[in-house]
This record gives C-alpha cells, structure tokens and sequence, in this order.
C-alpha cells in the first residue's frame, strides 16, 4: 500500500509539473503578446495626436483665411454700393 501511495503522488507530482510548465509557457507567450499590442497601441496613440495637432493647425490656418476674405468680401460690397450709388446720381443728373 505504501508503494501504491508514492507512485499515485509521482504521477500527482508530475501531472501538476506538467501543468506549471503549461501554465508558465501560456503565461509568457500571452504577457509578450499583451506588451506587444500595448506598443503598438502606444505608438498608434502618437501618431492619432500627430495629426490632430496638424489638422487643429490646418483648421486654424482655414479660420484665419475664411475671416480675411470675408472682411474682404464686406469691404468690395461697400465699395460696389458706393460705385452704384454714384452711377445712379450720375445717370440721374444727366
């Protein structure tokens, strides 16, 4: 009977190594691929606040030139209503 009960733990002992080593080699190879998809997420992350940078400065840029030609706009309305104004008293008084 003492035999029968050290073989039943050699074979308890070896399936539970077994089972670490499993466990240890799916352990590693899912923390390596875990670092490696946070790299990447990491470096997507720069590269997603690269370009809102940019577009933010292109967006700026837009703003800036949509205000100047809309003052522009406004300033050649005025003076187109000054050159019909003084057209119509010019054929008025003809």
């Amino acid at each position: 009977m003492n035999h029968n009960y050290i073989s039943t733990i050699l074979v308890i002992w070896q399936t539970w190594g077994i089972g670490v080593a499993v466990a240890l080699i799916v352990g590693s190879v899912s923390f390596l691929i875990y670092r490696s998809k946070l790299k990447a997420v990491l470096h997507s992350k720069g590269d997603l606040q690269q370009r809102v940078t940019e577009y933010t400065e292109l967006l700026n840029y837009a703003q800036q030139n949509e205000q100047k030609a809309k003052e522009e706009a406004e300033t050649a309305m005025h003076f187109k209503s000054l050159l019909l104004a003084k057209l119509s008293h010019e054929i008025r008084t003809l």
